[in-house]
């Protein structure tokens, strides 16, 4: 991005209080010129905040009806509503200046969420934070650009009343051994607020729990921490705040006597102010690592979006650098670009130390590629020959299929571009998920885009420890699944191979090729209503699920010689499973899959 002289000038917000989010209201900005006149011909733009009602001037009676008036002489405007983004994230409202010019001292007013035609107003975005309503001008001299003003008005979102508890738990303890417990209070829409400890309950919804007595409740990092032990066995805790009629129950727990690795969660799709997002990278991460209680998330800004100019790549690995706590939180850095078909794709990078030709070197040991099925990417692009992972599921909704639950809402979706097309031509593909925030919530599955119709998803990898190398090392080799933000807990393997195993069969009388058993355990964050197992595309076997806890073996009897066909990026015959977990509240699972290779056929 291009930095442009700013403007002189001047522009206020009535009111300027601070709004509750997603709240109605009316805003008056007003500007005055300042030293540099606008000429005729010349255009003033205001851009409303993402995640406000879209203004709009044509209906006087629906929400964001906008309107606007110049008291200078001889001077008319023409009000113009841009759609997408153009400058600062958010909608653009553009006042075009005809027959006189608008001198020092001159005010332009811009009524926004006008309710004298029986309008509503104009509604908040739903999340907390400083929205500012950007004010740039284009003079009219001859200029193309439009050019800043050096201060705009900037309106303090609030969350509102506490609406629901959210108890954040790790995913796989060891028996006995204190771990942390983390209570927040959320908003309607996820925002955060103080949560109250006086009153609260904590106690086992499921399983056995051990508080120390009196319960003793610390405030860290905006969220209550409290210590707990269990004795074995899955475990989920409720927290119940009476006074307030309010509760919330955590993700389930596995403990064991030694555990022998970590389910680490993350969000591994994001933007941030070095490209279109609203949140500079320190903020990013901090959200990720303090209110979402990811364990790991990566920046990937666009690109094509301003992150390859200025210092925006220093921004991020200054940020990845601060937060990179082994043990706490891993920050990834990475970007979005696009593959040699036109198609989407994030790539990321093992260390924080970028190299200087960070499009070097794709899929090799120090990047992973993985592309996210936005658009119409032919998953034949020799920049995919090599992907070893995929992104199923982001705020866009689910990619696994045409016509899929949830499914996929971007507008350049395709079918040629599901991930069940990408596994059928052959590639060996493990299923990621994230959120694609542009408003830095990364992990906070309620609050990506705020028009968004899906919530955020999040990755989850099996890693030897909670260290950056493992994390990798659990990625690359696809020991990962995806959900749409509850934390299930899923494992699944095919006779003993987990998933995104590779599983060469040398010759027709390997035993599996006659069958193979496949076992499926899950604990899901609520009741589990179904787990289907799919091969090569196709629900072979659905178990009816009537419990949080789901623990089934299926055994395939068909001959691999029967179902493997060649694929054009295998050398030989294969085929795939993977399983799809649906929970009765509508959250999902996506394994990766396993493959089977029938080496000894063409």
């Amino acid at each position: 991005m291009t930095d442009l002289p700013p403007i002189d000038g001047a522009a206020t917000l009535t009111p300027d209080d601070p709004v509750v989010s997603g709240s109605a209201g009316t805003w008056t900005l007003t500007y005055t010129v300042g030293e540099e006149e606008i000429q005729p011909g010349g255009v003033l733009r205001l851009t409303i905040p993402a995640g406000f009602t879209p203004p709009q001037a044509d209906h006087p009676g629906a929400p964001g009806f906008t309107t606007a008036s110049c008291a200078a002489p001889r001077t008319t405007l023409a009000l113009i509503v841009e759609e997408g983004q153009e400058g600062a994230p958010g909608a653009d409202l553009k006042l075009f200046l005809d027959t006189a010019p608008l001198q020092r001292r001159e005010k332009v007013v811009v009524v926004y969420g006008d309710r004298s035609g029986g309008s509503q107003g104009a509604f908040a975005c739903r999340m907390a934070g400083e929205a500012a309503f950007r004010v740039a001008v284009q003079t009219g001299r001859g200029e193309m650009a439009f050019r800043p003003l050096k201060q705009s008005p900037v309106l303090r979102v609030i969350a509102g009343e506490t609406r629901r508890i959210v108890v954040l738990i790790p995913s796989l303890v060891e028996v006995e051994k204190p771990f942390p417990v983390h209570i927040l209070a959320h908003d309607a829409f996820g925002n955060v607020l103080p949560a109250r400890g006086d009153g609260l309950e904590l106690k086992a919804e499921r399983g056995d729990l051990r508080l120390p007595s009196p319960l003793t409740l610390k405030r860290v990092d905006g969220a209550l921490r409290a210590a707990a032990k269990v004795p074995g066995g899955p475990c989920r805790i409720r927290a119940v705040h009476r006074e307030a009629g309010i509760e919330g129950s955590s993700n389930p727990l596995l403990a064991s006597e030694r555990p022998d690795e970590a389910l680490l969660w993350g969000d591994l799709h994001g933007h941030t102010t070095c490209s279109d997002g609203t949140a500079p990278p320190d903020a990013y991460y901090a959200h990720a690592r303090d209110v979402a209680r990811l364990d790991f998330a990566a920046t990937t800004d666009h690109l094509d979006a301003g992150l390859s100019e200025g210092d925006g790549w220093e921004q991020v690995r200054f940020a990845a650098s601060a937060f990179n706590e082994a043990g706490r939180f891993i920050p990834l850095v990475g970007f979005e670009d696009r593959d040699a078909s036109g198609g989407h794709c994030n790539v990321y990078f093992q260390d924080i130390v970028l190299p200087e030709d960070f499009k070097g070197g794709k899929n090799s040991g120090e990047t992973l590629t993985v592309p996210h099925a936005h658009g119409r990417a032919s998953w034949a692009s020799p920049d995919l020959r090599t992907a070893r992972l995929a992104e199923i599921y982001s705020c866009w909704g689910s990619a696994e299929r045409w016509g899929a639950v949830c499914s996929n809402t971007h507008p350049s979706r395709h079918p040629g571009s599901t991930i069940q097309a990408g596994l059928a031509y052959g590639l060996r593909l493990g299923l990621v998920a994230g959120s694609d925030t542009h408003t830095g919530a990364p992990g906070s599955a309620l609050r990506v885009r705020m028009q968004s119709r899906h919530r955020g998803g999040l990755t989850a990898v099996y890693a030897d420890a909670f260290t950056r190398p493992a994390l990798w090392a659990g990625l690359r080799n696809r020991r990962c699944y995806a959900t749409t933000g509850a934390r299930i807990i899923l494992r699944f393997e095919v006779e003993g191979y987990s998933m995104g195993s590779e599983v060469d069969l040398g010759g027709p009388d390997d035993p599996l090729i006659k069958g193979r058993a496949i076992a499926v355990k899950a604990y899901g964050a609520s009741r589990i209503s179904r787990i289907d197992i799919v091969r090569n595309n196709a629900d072979i076997c659905s178990y009816r699920g009537d419990n949080e806890v789901v623990q089934f073996r299926w055994v395939d009897a068909q001959d691999l010689t029967r179902i493997s066909v060649p694929r054009p990026a295998s050398k030989h015959p294969l085929t795939y499973y993977y399983v799809r977990v649906l929970q009765e509240d509508g959250e999902m699972a996506w394994s990766s899959p396993v493959w089977l290779t029938l080496t000894y056929l063409p």
